[in-house]
């Protein structure tokens, strides 16, 4: 099953986790997830996981992988029977209100 969704980072600074643990456990079980920075961004997001932090408030650094408006990364599982739990993976942004979006697949 593929499933699709969006994610906006309301604070720059606070990051939020792509799916909340609200979400179905099954579906919130990854395979593979592609997250892509929403064109009309203003700024960078990172993509990572609880400590993902922007540049902009820590003091010029930032932590996980940064994707500019488009671009995007692939988060695959490690092998094995292992899942990406998308209630761990967060983003944060430099500029409130950017988002990303994001496929990802289940067995």
């Amino acid at each position: 099953m593929i499933y699709s969704a969006r994610k906006a980072v309301t604070t720059h600074g606070t990051p939020v986790p792509l799916l909340a643990s609200t979400v179905d456990h099954v579906t919130r079980m990854a395979g593979w997830c592609t997250v892509c920075a929403d064109t009309a961004n203003a700024g960078v997001v990172y993509v990572g996981g609880t400590n993902v932090c922007n540049s902009t408030d820590n003091a010029g650094a930032y932590i996980g992988h940064p994707l500019a408006a488009g671009e995007f990364v692939n988060l695959r599982e490690m092998g094995g029977p292992s899942y990406i739990d998308l209630n761990l993976i967060y983003v944060d942004a430099n500029s409130s209100l950017d988002a990303v979006t994001f496929n990802w697949g289940t067995r």
